[in-house]
């Protein structure tokens, strides 16, 4: 019987610091998300450039894939396709933690 009680503090005793630890991880990640602020502005197409290395220099991991960052500028540049050109102007967003 003592072993038995024993195991179950055992094993409670681990889920217990388990959930603690995923609970302090969550909350280190909402922290640092809520001191970024959103900002817009415009950037010129450069030769060469494409939707996915905007999406890498602007995107950030933990906030927003890659994925959807170009799926998020498509729709406020109205663009259809993936294709961009040098000399046009696009609207991006980047997170920056400057209160502007």
């Amino acid at each position: 019987m003592n072993k038995k009680l024993l195991l179950v503090a055992f094993i409670s005793m681990i889920l217990s610091i388990s959930f603690g630890a995923f609970l302090s991880e969550a909350t280190e990640t909402e922290k640092r998300n809520e001191q970024l602020y959103k900002y817009y502005t415009n950037i010129q197409i450069q030769k060469g450039d494409t939707l996915w290395d905007i999406a890498n220099e602007y995107a950030v991991g933990d906030i927003i894939s890659n994925k959807d960052y170009i799926a998020q500028l498509k729709e406020i540049n109205s663009i259809l396709h993936d294709d961009i050109k040098a000399g046009d102007y696009i609207t991006i967003f980047y997170y920056s933690a400057d209160e502007k």
